[in-house]
């Protein structure tokens, strides 16, 4: 199965330990094989090999604190 890659736009992202509590809390859940947090861009990068469910990542990302602005 090949790996996809969502890029995610989001405020409030300042440090690192901003970047590892988003890690976390994404690995949770079982399609995502990685995560990349760039604190510049206030961007995530997830790859996926299943259909993922953005409104489920929103919800998280949303649910630390931080505003989910959308898909890139």
């Amino acid at each position: 199965m090949l790996n996809k890659k969502l890029v995610i736009k989001v405020n409030g992202i300042r440090t690192l330990k901003d970047a590892s509590m988003i890690r976390k809390s994404l690995y949770k859940n079982e399609s995502i094989k990685s995560v990349k947090v760039s604190l510049k861009n206030k961007k995530i990068t997830l790859t996926h090999s299943n259909t993922i469910n953005v409104l489920e990542i929103q919800k998280t990302i949303n649910a630390l604190g931080y505003k989910y602005i959308g898909v890139e």
